[in-house]
């Protein structure tokens, strides 16, 4: 009860921030301009050496010039505090370093700033708001702070990654997507079947299927697994997580690492958020045939295409992107490694060990705390539980079949569980 309430709190003071800051926009007459031309990345007068490299490391991650050169004319500002000027920055340990051309990225104390001058300005910590010469310019202000609240941090960063590319740049990631999607299609379009298969434990039982000349669409850290990879031969690898696949954390790198050398060996697609798509094929091209980059849209569940090439989000990437892609590519879907949470878990649910980097995931907490600190993990499974439930109804609506072939938890899948099939009640 005690951390629900403290998170309660957090909370409340982000939704606070964000009401001041309408407020405050609306009374200026001051719109968000759709494309940022001058972004500071502030940090407090109290930052070490570490914060510095954090700092440093996170604009040359998402803007840094290895891509050629931010597109367009965004221009990327860190203020630092004096005692940082004449400092190298130390990039933690948990995260891989990308420090190598910092050249979009112009240093500034804060006596040397004018913060009128931005369009936006990201808070390395939250609490600097308070600072008189912030405060005055609520309206333009996003924390990036790890530490404020959930997943507030790399929410923020998606969106200046939004409003730094221009308009061509984000059309020709969509024409490359569209493109790949018709490759995918004219490859595997019209399958008899196609396995779904998740990260839970019971994904070791695939070995027990005969895969061989069927569709595959698997997802996340399941390009760790070499073994079950060449039983499986993917046709597609669904990611979108800015935490776990997307950011600098030493976790999200070694993913991408994986990542190259499975679509290197099995020349698989990869689908994900569009700009999570623009930010991988800025640092690695060699993605361009392979990335599909599928918008997301509220409403009505969708089945991308190429007329309606979106999909509804949603909390989970099965719901999000697998199940949809699956759907366009054959009429009946085996879902595997989908196990679920059971009684008592403290975490999202069990991996299997054989694909997931336990090794690295201090990495990932200690990159992005709040996410992990905030986190009500009840409340996501079960939101993940309606979202699921509706899904499947909206495909079987339209014709699929749908068959769960592995242990699970999953209410919606035990109900779709081929006959024979063990669940809930088998002890992993």
């Amino acid at each position: 009860m005690h951390r629900r309430c403290t998170i309660w709190l957090r909370s409340v003071a982000y939704f606070l921030l964000r009401a001041v800051s309408k407020i405050v926009r609306f009374g200026k007459g001051r719109r968000m301009p759709t494309r940022y031309h001058d972004v500071a990345l502030v940090l407090p007068g109290s930052a070490d050496t570490c914060d510095f490299g954090s700092a440093m490391n996170h604009l040359a991650w998402y803007f840094g010039s290895v891509l050629p050169g931010v597109e367009g004319d965004t221009r990327f500002d860190c203020i630092i505090p004096p005692h940082l000027k004449a400092v190298k920055p130390e990039v933690p340990r948990s995260q891989r370093e990308y420090l190598e051309d910092t050249s979009p990225i112009t240093l500034h104390t804060w006596s040397e700033t004018s913060f009128r001058d931005y369009d936006f300005i990201l808070l390395w910590r939250a609490q600097s708001i308070l600072h008189p010469r912030l405060l005055q310019l609520i309206d333009r202000i996003r924390p990036v702070d790890s530490t404020f609240y959930s997943g507030i941090e790399h929410a923020s960063w998606q969106i200046v990654m939004e409003h730094s590319v221009d308009r061509q740049r984000l059309s020709e990631v969509q024409n490359v997507s569209l493109a790949n999607l018709e490759r995918l299609l004219d490859r595997w379009g019209g399958s008899d079947a196609v396995f779904v298969l998740g990260t839970g434990p019971s994904v070791e039982e695939l070995f027990d299927w005969d895969i061989h000349g069927r569709p595959v669409v698997v997802c996340n850290s399941l390009v760790k697994n070499n073994l079950l990879l060449e039983h499986l031969m993917p046709a597609v690898i669904c990611f979108s997580d800015m935490v776990f696949h997307l950011g600098p954390s030493e976790y999200a790198a070694t993913f991408r690492d994986d990542l190259l050398r499975v679509i290197e060996r099995y020349g698989c697609f990869a689908v994900t958020r569009p700009d999570g798509a623009a930010l991988l094929l800025r640092h690695h091209p060699e993605l361009e045939k392979y990335i599909i980059g599928i918008p997301m849209i509220a409403g009505t569940w969708q089945i991308p295409s190429q007329d309606f090439f979106h999909v509804r989000p949603t909390s989970n990437i099965m719901t999000m992107y697998m199940l949809p892609v699956a759907s366009k590519i054959g009429k009946r879907i085996l879902i595997g490694g989908a196990d679920g949470r059971k009684p008592g878990e403290t975490y999202f649910w069990r991996h299997g060990k054989s694909v997931q980097y336990d090794d690295l995931m201090t990495t990932a907490f200690e990159t992005h705390p709040s996410f992990f600190r905030d986190r009500v993990y009840e409340k996501y499974y079960e939101e993940h539980l309606r979202e699921l439930e509706g899904l499947l109804a909206y495909l079987e609506r339209r014709g699929l079949q749908i068959e769960n072939i592995t242990n699970t938890h999953i209410p919606a899948l035990i109900r779709r569980s081929t006959e024979g099939q063990h669940h809930q009640g088998r002890e992993d």
